[in-house]
Order: structure tokens, then sequence, then C-alpha cells
């Protein structure tokens, strides 16, 4: 038996009635006395365990909030790429119910165009330490579809307990976003540096009369950019030149500044 510490024998036997802390003459009197010191070790060990086994049950539900529900999809595979492990944003990202994921091979939610390039990316990271990421098309049971960004790490470089971590966020709209911006920045880039100066006076309020005073062109010269303007980023009016930016995250008035000459 594990010979109590010193401190918890104090606080054990302060604990004993009033004069019974003074330890006996008497053998008897002296068993007794250690069998009592000892029975309240005993008890307060089993309240600690108790507290601490609280302490612990608390800390793992904790966790499995914090795992089963997070934003980021967290996925382990096996080294044979089959899903062992999927949280419930995992599962509700891959439109399936969690049982029927399990045990089957991620490259099955992977679009075939980049099924080589998911393999590439797999079996490189089981045999390198640290994390590395890349870029997926998915698709979900159903057959839609999505872009996926993720982040993977091998638990180990070897051995038959290694595994592979994913934390996987499906990023399509951002890169639909992007592409927007894209496709709405390579039209205005047709624009000539008097364009993009119409085009920043007139964003301003300014009447085309006042742009050609502003430019000091005439107003024919003004309505002939206007109308290129609206020709090359193939809108009919500023007004849905601006929702159009405005749905690609694009500020116009940073694409195309100018300072007023007349100010």
């Amino acid at each position: 038996m594990r010979k109590p510490s010193s401190s918890l024998r104090s606080v054990a036997e302060a604990k004993l009635p009033a004069g019974a802390a003074r330890l006996p003459g008497n053998p008897t009197q002296r068993l007794e006395h250690e069998l009592e010191v000892h029975k309240l070790e005993l008890e307060m060990q089993n309240e600690a365990l108790a507290d601490a086994q609280l302490a612990l049950a608390a800390s793992r539900d904790r966790y499995f909030d914090l795992y089963e529900f997070a934003p980021v999809a967290y996925l382990t595979l096996t080294t044979s790429g089959q899903i062992v492990e999927i949280n419930l944003t995992g599962a509700t990202l891959l439109g399936e119910d969690r049982g029927r994921i399990l045990r089957r091979r991620f490259s099955s939610y992977v679009q075939a165009e980049d099924r080589g390039k998911w393999r590439e990316h797999f079996l490189h990271t089981l045999k390198e330490r640290g994390q590395r990421a890349c870029v997926l098309s998915m698709q979900r049971q159903d057959g839609t579809d999505f872009n996926a960004h993720l982040s993977c790490l091998s638990s180990g470089a070897g051995g038959g307990d290694q595994q592979l971590r994913i934390a996987l966020t499906d990023i399509t709209e951002q890169l639909h976003a992007a592409e927007a911006r894209r496709r709405f920045e390579t039209r205005l880039n047709k624009l000539t540096k008097r364009e993009r100066e119409v085009l920043a006076l007139a964003l301003a309020g300014r009447i085309n009369k006042h742009i050609a005073e502003s430019l000091a062109v005439s107003l024919r010269t003004v309505e002939n950019h206007r109308s290129r303007i609206h020709r090359k980023t193939g809108v009919l009016s500023l007004l849905e030149l601006a929702h159009q930016a405005a749905a690609a995250g694009v500020r116009l008035d940073q694409i195309a500044p100018v300072a007023d000459p007349v100010a």
C-alpha cells in the first residue's frame, strides 16, 4: 500500500474530533488512531478522484462540442485512404449520414479530374512530416459539387498506426467571388486612361458638361468616351456598372481614381 503524503495525513488528523489528534501511547489506541486517520485519508482521496473525474468529463464534453460543431470539417483517414472519423460539420458538408461515410474512401468524394492530384498529395503527405495544403474539386453524394481547401497532417512517418488528419473548408463562394472580380477587372482594364478619367468623374456625380470642362475637352468627346465605356464593360448605364462592381466586390473609386483639375 502506498504511504499517503504527510500533507494529506495532516489534513486527515485535523479532521479528527478534538483531542483525538494527539497520538495515544497505548498500542491498541495507537492502532485505532492510525486506522481512523487512514480512513479519513481514503475518503479525501476518493473525493479528489471524484472531482478529477467530473473535471475530466466536463473537459471531454467541451472537446466533443468543439470537435463536432466546429465551423471546419475534420476527418481522419487511414493509410489506405478510408475515412475512420468525421465530425458533424464534415458529414453535413459531404451531404450524407455519418454512418454511411465511415469506411468509405475519401477519393470517392473527389471529382474525377482531381483524383490524380489528390492521390499525389495524399501519398506525399504520408511520407513527409509537417502540414500540407491543397485545393480540390469535390462532389457530394447527391451530385452537387464544391471547392474545398484541405489542410493535411500525417500523425507519423510510417508504422501501422499512421493516420492522416484533414481540416476541410468549403471555399466555393470565395473562388466564385475571386473569379467574378477577375472578370470584372478584365473588362475595366480595357478602358483607356482618359476613359477612366471620364468614368471616375461620372461616378462622382458630374454631368457630361462639367466633365468636359474639367478635362478641357468637348461635350461630344465626353459622350463618345461614355459610349465606349458602356460598350467595353458591357453595361447600359453607370448604375448597372456600379451594381456589377458591388457584386464582384470591386470599389470603382479605387480602380478609376482621378483628381479633378478644376478643384
